[in-house]
């Protein structure tokens, strides 16, 4: 079951502030916490939850390349893109998506 696009725009800005990380991160996932919450706003503890996901995947996804660029002797800022971590990005945001899609599910079946 596909997310509506309000979600999906919604945890499309919580994971992107997991990536970001910092002071940038919070407001990102409160924004779409409210983007979520605005657009249902009967289940806003779902948003919340899901966002908080979302946040935290993203955050996930930034740490496991910063951990595999310091093992593949990358610097932060190199200009030359590795397509072996284009590979990595693209798949482990495409698992914590399909993962939060799931979540999403399971929430609305239980409630």
């Amino acid at each position: 079951m596909p997310l509506p696009s309000a979600t999906t725009w919604a945890l499309a800005i919580a994971f992107f502030g997991g990536l970001v990380g910092g002071d940038v991160a919070v407001a990102l996932a409160a924004l779409g916490a409210f983007l979520h919450a605005s657009a249902s706003p009967r289940h806003t503890w779902r948003g919340a939850i899901l966002c908080v996901s979302a946040w935290a995947a993203g955050t996930l996804v930034a740490a496991l390349l910063t951990f595999a660029g310091a093992r593949w002797g990358l610097e932060p800022g190199d200009a030359e893109p590795v397509w072996g971590m284009v590979m990595l990005s693209a798949l482990t945001s495409s698992y914590m998506g399909a993962a939060l899609t799931w979540a999403r599910a399971r929430i609305e079946r239980q409630s």
